[in-house]
């Protein structure tokens, strides 16, 4: 989950998000060549936007419920049924989102943030 996208909705029971920024200060300073990536991007308009004023105007007006169960429940309301999954998915190279390398400062335009820590030249240990 990315904390800076402008619809974030942070959960009762987490304490602390990080952010890209926050994620390469961790790991950078013990040595790690990190790299962020963004998928999911944020739409601007049409229905996920409108969605995503939903989710702005209902965490504002504090509507957004506490429970796993009643949020999954609003869920289905906001966004509608979800498509079946068939019982079996064929292998499929690259079938994953496509992901947006991010540059240091707020990464405000993707839902998720994926990270990769390499162990970089200066890191300690074998």
């Amino acid at each position: 989950a990315n904390p800076e996208r402008p619809d974030f909705i942070r959960s009762p029971h987490s304490h602390v998000y990080h952010t890209a920024d926050g994620f390469r200060e961790a790991l950078g300073t013990r040595g790690f060549d990190v790299r962020v990536e963004g998928a999911y991007p944020v739409a601007a308009s049409g229905g996920s936007g409108i969605v995503s004023l939903a989710r702005r105007g209902l965490e504002a007006v504090g509507l957004v419920p506490r429970s796993l169960r009643a949020r999954a429940l609003l869920k289905r309301i906001l966004y509608g049924r979800l498509p079946e999954v068939p019982p079996e998915l064929e292998a499929l190279e690259g079938a994953g989102p496509s992901r947006d390398v991010l540059e240091p400062g707020p990464a405000r335009g993707h839902k998720v943030l994926y990270v990769t820590a390499t162990r970089g030249s200066s890191a300690a240990g074998p």
